[in-house]
């Protein structure tokens, strides 16, 4: 018999405009507002914005706090085991 549960989504991200669509998919799917995810993460709402936007200077440790804020982990892999893996 298959196993039919669902698997977590993983996915490759290289940029920071893809970190800030990923944080903005995890949000969205709490039924966060920005408001309500930036005092969930500990951040303020404009850091939150601009992180979701793309912002390539955030600070690391509020960049952190937002992932983990939003049910996200950062995962650490060997670079050509990632693009063989995700087939770039």
């Amino acid at each position: 018999m298959a196993d039919t549960a669902a698997q977590p989504v993983v996915e490759l991200v290289t940029s920071p405009a893809e970190l800030g669509a990923a944080i903005r998919r995890a949000r969205a799917a709490l039924g966060l507002s920005y408001r309500d995810a930036a005092a969930r993460c500990g951040v303020g709402r404009r850091f939150f914005n601009e992180l979701e936007n793309g912002k390539p200077t955030a600070r690391l440790d509020k960049t952190l706090a937002v992932l983990t804020g939003v049910g996200l982990l950062p995962l650490i892999v060997p670079l050509d085991e990632a693009m063989k893996a995700f087939g770039k």
